[in-house]
């Protein structure tokens, strides 16, 4: 039976099993919560007579959604069944109720009726009310035929309209500034006022000004580093590209790449840089949101506050506080006569912002080891130091027994040739019969060994496939992964001597060498890319650990920065 099949059948069968054992739970809270909303009641039972439409559940859940935001609460309220009730009488009005600010409970037969969304307008004396229920209160759907779904899409429309009114009025103030005034820090303009519309909505616009410097230096105007990755991704490429080809048309774009490299490492967006405005803002605090540092002022403007304001800011007020704040990011920047950015920045300096610092920690980490990995660095500093130094030597053996009691050193270019050896590959390249990371040659007629490892990649054996087997004789697959071993060959290499390991008679035990062909030959016909990738890892790996070193460093700051505007802001209230 198909695997897709099988899935299916177990579905099923867990959902059947799942049904049969919420079914009676279900029924015992949705009675449990009926009969808490009817102890009170005159009504002796309420009884469904239909199931909600899926145009009520939209509005109901868009209804306890929005409660939910706008309450103190963190569980949001929910649908206890899908049945529908009616009721029908007289609705007393009750006082404001606690889940919503903005909408009022009734009681009709001394259940608790909430009416979404402004239904309630629809109230007469006498009303045929449909209602569902939650696990505290009774929501209509219905209420003397008028549905939840207009009474959502009317309030949809005066939302659209309220939110076009406060945009146009709260950026009224900022058009009176003319371009020769932007640059003037003490201009400020009062903003005509309109009393309608600051009833509505719930707070008044008295003036807007420029943007302090100390206000502008509060703000992060670097930009992200995305562009500088992107283009220090094509530097590397072509720097690994020019390493292998020589070509100058390589290294021609590697210059390109790496100038738009340092423009945009340095570059502030123009957005960021640009003029900001501030409104001075009049308004009662409606509702204190803790967990995302924000106030609602009058009816709905949203305002976020600086973190460090957290326990100075109330959760509402029954006056009007008077506050600035940035018209485009709509953040706090002066709340009273107490809390002000701009004194925050003159005693105790701007604030660090450290999180493009670690974006570039990581795509520089990750951007040296590529670098390195192309060109070892290492290799390229000890070739160019022993070079300079007229200390390196050129060797040439043909005995393995000559190589292992010879003087060879870090810096040294070596070539051999040995006949009639054995190898065994100890470290194979998977997949790769004729290559190796690291061997042991052994020579029978001297009776001596040694290990060969390579220092970048792996080595290739020419001409050894049909020779190959296994260390018990048995024949290899050519893409086997396992330790391989040949007899009788010819092993000739040649190259750059990385690291050299000495056993306890003072032999020479593991040799590594880098067998690129540059280091093969003189250093003035490959000086170029060898100080390119010196260069380039040098500056790479300098901005990769300054900038792991400022996302530590500056986290820590911001702590201490934090922790004195506290103390500072706590004694001056007090």
């Amino acid at each position: 039976m198909p695997f897709f099949a099988i899935m299916t059948i177990i579905h099923l069968i867990i959902s059947f099993i799942y049904s049969i054992i919420s079914y009676p739970i279900k029924k015992f809270r949705r009675n449990k919560y009926k009969n808490k909303l009817i102890a009170s009641s005159s009504v002796i039972d309420l009884k469904s007579f239909r199931m909600l439409t899926k145009e009520e559940i939209n509005g109901v859940e868009s209804y306890l959604s929005m409660a939910c935001n706008q309450s103190s609460d963190k569980k949001k309220p929910s649908l206890v069944s899908r049945e529908v009730m009616l009721i029908s009488g007289s609705c007393v009005k009750q006082t404001k109720f606690s889940h919503n600010e903005n909408t009022y409970s009734y009681k009709i037969h001394n259940i608790d009726v909430v009416f979404p969304f402004n239904m309630d307008r629809y109230l007469s004396d006498y009303n045929e009310v449909e209602i569902a229920l939650t696990q505290n209160f009774a929501i209509a759907v219905k209420l003397n035929d008028h549905k939840i779904g207009s009474a959502l899409y009317a309030a949809y429309l005066a939302d659209e309209k309220n939110d076009k009114q406060s945009s146009v009025y709260w950026q009224s103030g900022v058009s009176k500034f003319s371009q020769g005034e932007n640059f003037d820090e003490n201009a400020i303009h009062s903003v005509r006022p309109n009393a309608r519309l600051s009833k509505k909505l719930g707070y008044e616009i008295l003036s807007v000004r420029k943007e302090t410097s100390q206000e502008s230096a509060s703000r992060n105007k670097l930009n992200r580093g995305i562009l500088t990755a992107f283009f220090c991704f094509f530097v590397v490429s072509y720097f690994n590209r020019f390493w292998d080809t020589k070509e100058l048309n390589d290294l021609f774009w590697f210059g390109v790449n790496f100038l738009a490299v340092i423009y945009f490492y340095f570059r502030k967006p123009k957005y960021k840089a640009k003029v900001r405005f501030i409104n001075q803002v009049k308004g009662r605090i409606t509702r204190k949101i803790v967990k995302s540092n924000e106030i609602i002022i009058g009816h709905g403007l949203k305002l976020k506050y600086p973190k460090n304001w957290q326990s100075f800011i109330p959760e509402n007020s029954t006056f009007d506080v008077d506050l600035d704040v940035d018209v485009d990011s709509k953040k706090i920047v002066r709340y009273g006569y107490d809390l002000s950015v701009s004194k925050e920045v003159e005693q105790f300096g701007p604030p660090k912002f450290w999180g493009r610092n670690l974006w570039l920690f990581l795509v520089g980490v990750f951007y040296v080891y590529g670098v390195n990995y192309q060109a070892d660095v290492c290799d390229n500093f000890s070739f160019v130091y022993h070079q300079y130094n007229h200390d390196s030597k050129r060797w040439f053996f043909d005995d393995v027994s000559k190589l292992i009691t010879s003087n060879i050193k870090s810096g040294d270019v070596v070539k051999f040739n040995f006949l009639n050896v054995s190898l065994t590959c100890e470290v194979p390249v998977k997949n790769k019969a004729d290559r190796c990371i690291q061997a042991l040659i052994h020579s029978a007629t001297s009776n001596s060994s040694f290990h060969l490892a390579s220092s970048t990649s792996y080595f290739v054996l020419h001409g050894i496939k049909e020779k190959i087997s296994s260390q018990s004789g048995e024949s290899v697959d050519p893409q086997s992964d396992k330790n391989f071993h040949a007899a009788h060959i010819v092993v000739t290499m040649s190259g750059f001597v990385s690291n050299v390991d000495y056993d306890t008679n003072h032999t020479i035990s593991t040799l590594t060498i880098n067998m690129q062909e540059l280091y093969q030959k003189d250093i003035s016909e490959n000086l170029l890319p060898i100080c390119i990738n010196l260069l380039l890892f040098l500056l790479l790996a300098s901005v990769t650990i300054l900038n792991g070193i400022m996302f530590l460093l500056k986290p820590i700051l911001n702590r201490i920065r934090d922790f004195k505007i506290k103390n500072f802001y706590t004694y001056r209230i007090l």
